[in-house]
């Protein structure tokens, strides 16, 4: 069954549509259910363009419970919410959500000390910062999320290479630990990547042409990733190419990953460079950790 559990609406306010366009949205898809779950107030600021505010929490839900019961016959309407989990606030939140019948409640962490690094006003942080501790001091403030006991769901835990800022160091092992915490807890865990893009130009400044007809589909296991090849046909042998992939998210959020340079040569005797690489120019493209690799292997980042 098809279903999608973390849609936002217009009040939170970085998205569009109300929840009857979603749930109609939804219904003509074909969904037999769909899942509502804006933006909870934050708490720990009060920034319109990422959250609603306190005062509209309850009007939201009563907009959820009446689409429900208006479209009972066409699809079922589930009533969720993604909440922050910020241990200062973590008391106030829990007190505020607790008195309203969620189906779920998507636990996110957007917030580490003082600095929301998700937010765009603040990316010019991650030049300040070690990209490896933040990593890791993310890792282990979601694990901590999965432990409180208050949340369904991980939402986004891969938020923290939003900006593509990436970690040197090895995080599946680290990755591992919180999968270990989320089963313990009984929840579920969000996967954002529907698939990638393969571009190619004649040089790196470009011109780029995305060169697959369709979206390649991400590997099902987003810690493990998965390895395959992608064959470039059009290209001639001796002549170099650069290649870049695309991660497209299932919202549809694209984010060009690394880039890499690969030379194509003819089969057989008496090839020429000129004319055209009748085997093609295989390219190994390690789905779910995000990188494209042409005649080497270069290290993928730990996590897509």
């Amino acid at each position: 069954m098809i279903v999608d559990y973390h849609m936002h609406t217009a009040r939170c306010g970085h998205a569009r549509g109300s929840v009857e366009e979603m749930v109609q949205a939804a219904a003509r898809k074909g969904m037999q259910q769909v899942g509502i779950a804006d933006h909870a107030p934050m708490l720990y600021a009060d920034i319109p363009m990422l959250a609603m505010s306190p005062d509209e929490l309850p009007g939201y839900v009563d907009e959820v419970l009446k689409a429900r019961e208006k479209y009972r016959d066409l699809i079922e309407v589930r009533l969720g919410i993604e909440a922050d989990y910020h241990a200062p606030t973590q008391a106030e939140r829990q007190a505020m959500l607790e008195g309203y019948p969620f189906d779920y409640i998507i636990g996110s962490v957007h917030v580490l000390g003082d600095w929301i690094f998700d937010n765009p006003a603040d990316v010019g942080r991650y030049d300040e910062i070690d990209l490896d501790e933040f990593y890791l001091e993310y890792i282990h403030t979601v694990r901590d999320m999965a432990e409180s006991g208050f949340y369904n769901i991980v939402g986004h835990p891969d938020l923290v290479k939003k900006f593509d800022k990436r970690a040197s160091i090895d995080l599946i092992p680290r990755y591992r630990e919180l999968l270990e915490a989320v089963v313990r807890a009984g929840m579920c865990y969000e996967v954002n990547t529907a698939g990638f893009n393969v571009y190619r130009a004649p040089s790196e400044d470009g011109p780029w042409e995305k060169i697959n007809q369709r979206l390649i589909p991400g590997s099902p296991d987003p810690l493990r990733g998965g390895s395959y090849v992608f064959t470039d046909t059009n290209v001639l042998a001796g002549v170099a190419y650069w290649y870049e992939l695309e991660e497209v998210e299932l919202g549809g959020r694209a984010t060009r990953l690394e880039r890499t340079t690969a030379t194509a040569k003819g089969q057989g005797f008496g090839s020429l460079a000129g004319l055209p690489c009748t085997g093609g120019l295989s390219l190994l493209l390690v789905s779910g950790l995000g990188v494209v690799v042409a005649g080497r292997r270069r290290r993928p980042h730990e996590l897509s």
